[in-house]
């Protein structure tokens, strides 16, 4: 590919230097897109990412004053008069009351979606810390991210690299939208884990909630699956082999392992075809599964008397949180989180390695940070043991959890005693995966 030499010397020279360093093979698209002439006005990296900091500093302290100026100085205007207060003090809190000030709520989609009141300890920070409100939010920002990174994506082994490093360098914020849809999906896989954790230590799996418990392990399933074939699409060396190492675990499921290897790769080894299939789930299928998950969960929610809450005393009444105010708190926890996934993509970018080379041998090649333990029990077991039969026990464990506690005393309280049983199990098993992922990075 030729440079133009008129062209400053920036962000599109530097990724064709590298398409061009690395070897790739361009695509027609590609090409195109790489050929493009570049403005001599942009606005150089330094500049951009200081503006990106003050834009994200501001918003988390506006967020942050918000929230103590209120609670300190207005705190008798809370509920119906908590408006009052941006009313009286507009010059702290622009971003919220000029947002909700063009806000028409009686028109709005997700304030509808809203009860009109919830108990107070079901809102409290300190009891769910919002873990369900960022999952679904973190969904949102990797699946709007990856919207737009599809446009530019060529999901054939000779250009899915090379598009990726054409996004990454080339393309107006491409680095940006990359980043925020890696970093999104990493916390996506982490608010969902964490929030599982919430329920079982805080016996939120009780009934009528335990059919809503099993929605949630097959949303975490579902997380897992989609992280993972969202792994595989960068298609470089260290995607590439945990590709190759986690299809060929399916080979070991006795009678049927060889069946199901094909119906998910289309082919009897990895290549195109295995590709462009993941690409498919990846974009379509667990997408729309995923998607269709998380709505059920929400309603399934509402149906089962939302948030669970603990028992009241005979002479204690239950408080309550009106709509505003819980959507005025999850405004603000959102603003906080997006500032932050933004934050940390400035700093630390989306990481790519070199493009896979199917004629190499295996290196020293790590597993997603989610799978590192099942890499250190591979060294150690047969991979049907390690691979196959650890995981699905794991998972059975998680699944039975609500069964073992089902009544007593202790429910919506963090760590109970009468509910020791499954936070033991719970414990157990996360000392268990996190010490292997460890010795695996250590190794």
């Amino acid at each position: 590919v030729a440079i133009n030499v008129t062209e400053p010397l920036g962000r599109v020279v530097r990724g064709r230097q590298r398409l061009q360093g690395n070897n790739i093979p361009l695509s027609e698209n590609a090409r195109s897109c790489a050929s493009l002439p570049v403005s001599t006005r942009r606005i150089p990296k330094k500049i951009f990412r200081m503006i990106c900091f003050s834009v994200c500093w501001i918003g988390c302290g506006a967020g942050l004053i918000q929230r103590v100026v209120v609670s300190k100085f207005f705190s008798p205007l809370r509920g119906p008069g908590h408006r009052r207060a941006f009313d009286l003090c507009p010059g702290l809190f622009v971003v919220e009351y000029t947002a909700m000030k063009f806000w028409r709520k009686e028109k709005s989609l997700i304030y509808a979606l809203h009860p009109e009141k919830i108990p107070a300890s079901g809102a409290r920070l300190t009891y769910t810390f919002g873990l369900g409100g960022i999952a679904v939010l973190a969904t949102g920002i990797t699946i709007l991210t990856g919207i737009a990174l599809s446009f530019y994506y060529s999901p054939t082994p000779n250009d899915a690299h090379s598009s990726l490093v054409l996004i990454q360098d080339v393309v107006s914020f491409g680095a940006l939208m990359r980043g925020l849809h890696y970093w999104g999906a990493q916390l996506m896989v982490l608010a969902v884990t964490l929030h599982l954790a919430r329920i079982v230590f805080t016996g939120g799996y009780r009934p009528p909630r335990e059919f809503n418990w099993l929605i949630g392990i097959a949303l975490l399933v579902i997380t897992l699956v989609w992280d993972f074939s969202g792994y595989v699409l960068r298609w470089d060396d260290g995607a590439y082999w945990a590709f190759l190492v986690g299809t060929n675990l399916l080979r070991e499921i006795p009678a049927y392992g060889e069946t199901i290897y094909r119906a998910i790769v289309g082919d009897v080894q990895i290549g195109a075809a295995a590709l462009l299939r993941f690409y498919g789930w990846h974009i379509f299928g667990l997408t729309a599964i995923g998607v269709f998950g998380i709505v059920y969960h929400l309603w399934r929610l509402r149906k089962d008397g939302g948030i669970s809450r603990p028992l009241l005393n005979e002479n204690e009444t239950r408080e309550f949180v009106s709509r505003d105010e819980l959507f005025f708190r999850e405004f603000i926890t959102a603003t906080l989180v997006t500032a932050a996934l933004i934050f940390l993509t400035l700093i630390f970018p989306a990481p790519i390695g070199t493009v896979a080379n199917l004629d190499a041998g295996v290196g020293d090649v790590r597993a997603p940070w989610i799978f590192l333990w099942v890499q250190n029990l591979l060294r150690s077991f047969p991979p049907l043991w390690a691979g196959i039969i650890a995981p699905l026990f794991i998972l059975a464990l998680l699944i039975l959890l609500p069964f073992s506690d089902r009544r007593g005393p202790g429910r919506a309280v963090w760590f109970a005693r009468e509910r020791w049983k499954p936070q033991v199990i719970l414990a157990v098993i996360a000392i268990v995966l996190i010490v292997l992922s460890v010795r695996e990075v250590w190794r």
